[in-house]
């Protein structure tokens, strides 16, 4: 076996016949030092990639992820409806208790202080979580 086809074997690229070359077995069980560096330069690819799509995402602000109700601060912008007298606020509480959160809030980073959000909308959903204890 050649140097290129050991390279071809552990990048697991298949290289195709030459013209008077008899055809190879299609797939080779590779095992030992060869096998297990193949598997963890395909793991840390496929890690870098995910990382790359994460990180495109959180810049896009395109990810739902869950944050703790302490962290998140009320906007200096006022809330059109007062969640101070809000008659179906009770059920809200409920429903999410029952069946979990299945609308986000939307927050922004605090323009203040690094590791906190302000919330953009979703007060009466930030405030059921804080009666609940949980994350939004």
């Amino acid at each position: 076996m050649s140097r290129k086809d050991a390279i071809e074997t552990l990048y697991l690229k298949k290289r195709q016949p030459a013209t008077g070359e008899a055809e190879k077995p299609s797939e080779r069980v590779r095992s030992g030092a060869i096998g297990a560096m193949g598997a963890s330069l395909k793991q840390m690819t496929d890690g870098a990639k995910l990382a790359t799509r994460l990180q495109e995402q959180l810049e896009k602000g395109d990810v739902v992820v869950e944050v703790e109700p302490e962290v998140i601060d009320h906007s200096p912008v006022a809330d059109r409806i007062p969640i101070d007298i809000d008659p179906a606020f009770d059920e809200l509480v409920k429903s999410i208790s029952e069946n979990g959160q299945q609308v986000p809030i939307l927050v922004r980073p605090s323009p203040s202080t690094r590791g906190r959000f302000q919330i953009a909308y979703g007060r009466r959903r930030l405030r059921a979580a804080q009666i609940l204890g949980q994350p939004v």
